[in-house]
């Protein structure tokens, strides 16, 4: 529906994306790349909690997703990120909170179409009837429940490449170089049989194996022997 709305609008670049969509839907097998976080609280809060971090990242738009003077967030661009990695532009949360609750909620971010005469709306829900999230494990789809405090981002449809290994971890330490650094944060990439850890311990000879820009602002940390000042 969305593909034919496209053509209707005469939309080129939608028309490209709904094209590699069905394409990748039609397909036997469909990549997801999960994104877990480990050391976290889980998301928590009704679907209509406002104040909850589960409906700040799920449900709400437009909003900053964390509050606090060590949250960081700008108002809901980064969440907006993983459905740009999806070809489906589907994403699956599961989470797991310190109340031992689980939650599940699948997400889509597609266009306004019409289908069978009904007018829709661009987001829809993968849940309960009425885009309510599912609470209970027995229904949430097996291999999305989660097991351990924190949350994972299931983003459908993740457009892989030979190197997409490589390129993730690249793009890991270009952002992230500083708080590997410090040890406030770990990262573990795997596929298959290749798996990189990138840590504190680990972090230079990452570095020089897959970003070699950000290398140099890693040296100008860890080898500083000179001061110097210059006007701009």
């Amino acid at each position: 529906a969305c593909s034919t709305q496209a053509k209707e609008d005469e939309n080129e670049k939608a028309m490209k994306m709904y094209a590699e969509a069905l394409e990748t839907a039609m397909k036997d097998d469909i990549v997801i790349l999960r994104a877990s976080d480990f050391n976290t609280k889980g998301l928590d809060g009704g679907d209509k909690d406002k104040k909850g971090t589960f409906h700040r990242l799920v449900k709400a738009v437009g909003e900053n997703q964390a509050s606090g003077t060590t949250a960081g967030g700008s108002y809901g661009i980064g969440k907006g990120a993983p459905f740009v990695a999806s070809l489906l532009r589907t994403v699956y949360y599961s989470t797991l909170n310190g109340s031992g609750e689980v939650i599940f909620q699948g997400k889509s971010r597609l266009m306004s179409h019409v289908f069978d005469g009904i007018e829709y709306r661009a987001v829809g829900s993968f849940g309960i009837e009425g885009h309510d999230s599912v609470r209970d494990p027995l229904q949430i789809p097996e291999g999305f429940i989660r097991t351990e405090r924190g949350t994972d981002i299931n983003i459908l449809g993740y457009d892989i490449n030979l190197m997409w290994v490589d390129e993730l971890a690249g793009s890991v330490l270009d952002n992230f170089w500083k708080a590997i650094h410090t040890g406030i944060l770990e990262v573990t990439i795997v596929d298959g049989l290749k798996r990189i850890e990138i840590n504190a311990k680990s972090l230079r000879l990452n570095l020089e194996k897959y970003s070699k820009s950000a290398l140099v602002y890693y040296r100008s940390v860890v080898e500083k022997s000179q001061y110097f000042s210059k006007q701009l």
